[in-house]
């Protein structure tokens, strides 16, 4: 999970919206497609923010866990430069 100030859907800005990588699903054996989504604390469960659609990228089953390939991908683009991690991220 990681930490990150959003615009909600409904056109608010929540600060520190709680970001978390859902719906992974490996695709053949070299790609895997995966959400973001933005809840406004980590104990709720109402979607706040879905920064884009369904991601798909590659994936590397010799990399380790899906979700740690996941979030090392998305921290690493421009959009999510703000980031902070907020747990060990492999969920």
């Amino acid at each position: 999970m990681f930490k990150m100030t959003v615009m909600a859907d409904i056109g608010i800005q929540v600060p520190d919206a709680v970001h978390r990588i859902e719906s992974v699903t490996v695709k053949a054996s070299d790609r895997m497609t995966f959400a973001v989504r933005a809840y406004a604390t980590e104990e709720t469960t109402y979607v706040v923010a879905t920064p884009g659609d369904f991601v798909e990228i590659p994936y590397d089953p010799a990399g380790g866990d899906v979700f740690a390939q996941a979030y090392a991908y998305v921290l690493a683009l421009p959009e999510f430069s703000t980031a902070v991690p907020i747990s060990d991220s492999a969920e």
